[in-house]
């Protein structure tokens, strides 16, 4: 899925709400409603992809599995403060390996980039999770074994299904270099998607 305000989208506002951002992708979503779905939300699209799942379970179209990457299932940290200097995510993102210190220094990047990822910051963070309602769907959380910036959701208690917790090599953009592709795989052959589902990414936080 493409976000407003970048890629072909770089001329429409930027998302404020992520509950409206989730309605929205899962309208866009409503033209497959005769094919199971499996969402794949990393980082920021974690929550996005629980919200989307929610809006498509309550307009009465089912998920077959949502995938929380770069999430851990664990008890919701406090709310931290939305970060307003640019400098703050800047450093942030850096120390994530979301990019390099080069694609920083240049020009071009900060001056197109940086205010999405601005607002991602605030889109993330001024986020409040409400309990309900559950997912009906499976959940598989994956999560890098050296992500210390990991998001996190109590996802046992926000489904009535199952929880599968599954531990890759690798920090918090692990799915760089290593997509986690046969665990798509398999949970779509489960759902019995192969070669007719309709997978969506639902992607956060890579630049």
């Amino acid at each position: 899925m493409c976000y407003p305000g970048r890629a072909e989208r770089i001329g429409e506002p930027l998302a404020e709400d992520l509950p409206m951002l989730a309605r929205d992708i899962a309208g866009a979503l409503g033209e497959f409603a005769d094919l199971p779905l499996t969402l794949f939300g990393h980082s920021m699209g974690a929550p996005i992809a629980l919200e989307t799942a929610r809006a498509l379970e309550a307009s009465g179209v089912p998920v077959a599995h949502l995938f929380a990457s770069g999430s851990r299932d664990a008890p919701l940290p406090e709310a931290a403060q939305e970060p307003d200097e640019e400098q703050v995510v800047v450093e942030e993102l850096l120390s994530m390996g979301g990019t390099s210190h080069d694609m920083m220094d240049d020009a071009l990047f900060r001056e197109l980039v940086l205010p999405y990822v601005m607002g991602d910051a605030r889109l993330y963070h001024g986020y409040r999770m409400p309990a309900q309602p559950l997912l009906r769907c499976p959940v598989t959380v994956v999560t890098g074994d050296r992500d210390e910036n990991t998001d996190r959701r109590p996802w046992t208690s926000l489904t009535t299904a199952s929880v599968a917790q599954v531990t890759v090599p690798g920090g918090h953009f692990y799915l760089t270099e290593e997509p986690p592709h046969e665990l798509l795989r398999a949970a779509m052959s489960a759902a019995g998607q192969t070669g007719t589902g309709v997978p969506t990414a639902i992607d956060g936080s890579r630049s």
